[in-house]
């Protein structure tokens, strides 16, 4: 995305595909469908009102007692069970999040299912369907985003790359194991300042982990490695170090060809 007044672009990465995501029960989004069942309420393409129902599994949920629905997570499961009419009503309900995050101007479409459940085979089963789901429904890469490797390992492995190179997100010191995982599935990766024992705790400690991470990137991808050589490498680390002491929340975007050094904000759209 070009912003007006910046020399550079921004890459965006869309976020809205999570199930930790929310609605809120008295929030405009709920209402009532033409049942009688309370029910999330969407626009499909052509702008009518369609409606997706929660379920009573749902309903007895804290998070619903509370005031807050899962919406994300009720359309995968939705699509996910195939039972009609809400299997197609939750794949109409992804698509139209995919369709309008890819029109709001993001680069990728970020996934994580890290919540679809507490059992680690159904989070790598929904990571590995929603990726082949999404994929079909969108026309820019995909960024593979859990806090479980084997889940991203998933989800990567069921990546094509019609619409660009994947995306890994993320890779720390605290899982490196994630940047072999990057070069094995030929895929781009974020690399963040999280350290062996969690997030840093100041400015300094932040642009020391995200300086060592850049620096095992390029040890894991040789193309780039070969780049960098002995005479460049020096200069390479100061023009980092010092990009690095002006991101407030510092992350890198690594390639086997490029590497971009990024503020972390988050927004979603």
């Amino acid at each position: 995305m070009k912003v007006t007044g910046r020399e550079k672009k921004f890459i965006v990465i869309g976020e809205n595909i999570h199930t930790t995501r929310i609605v809120l029960r008295n929030g405009k989004r709920v209402a009532t469908n033409p049942g009688g069942q309370e029910a999330i309420r969407y626009a499909t393409v052509t702008g009518a009102d369609q409606y997706l129902a929660i379920p009573e599994e749902v309903r007895r949920t804290q998070d619903y007692e509370e005031g807050r629905i899962k919406h994300v997570k009720l359309a995968i499961r939705a699509a996910m069970s195939g039972q009609e009419p809400e299997a197609t009503r939750g794949m109409e309900y992804l698509r139209e999040m995919a369709r309008r995050q890819v029109e709001a101007g993001a680069n990728f479409l970020d996934l994580n299912v890290d919540e679809i459940s507490l059992r680690p085979l159904e989070q790598r089963e929904a990571m590995h369907w929603l990726v082949q789901t999404i994929q079909e429904m969108c026309s820019v890469p995909l960024s593979v985003d859990s806090s479980n490797v084997e889940t991203i390992q998933s989800g990567l492995e069921a990546c094509d790359s019609r619409c660009g190179k994947s995306l890994l997100n993320s890779a720390s010191l605290e899982r490196l194991e994630a940047l072999d995982l990057a070069r094995k599935h030929d895929t781009q990766v974020i690399v963040t300042a999280a350290g062996e024992k969690g997030m840093p705790q100041n400015d300094s400690e932040r642009v020391s982990n995200v300086s060592r991470m850049v620096e095992a990137a390029l040890s894991c991808f040789p193309a780039r490695a070969k780049a960098s050589n002995r005479s460049t490498r020096p200069a390479f680390s100061r023009l980092l170090h010092h990009r690095l002491s002006k991101a407030s929340n510092p992350s890198c975007m690594v390639s086997p060809l490029s590497v971009s050094v990024h503020a972390g904000h988050e927004h979603t759209f």
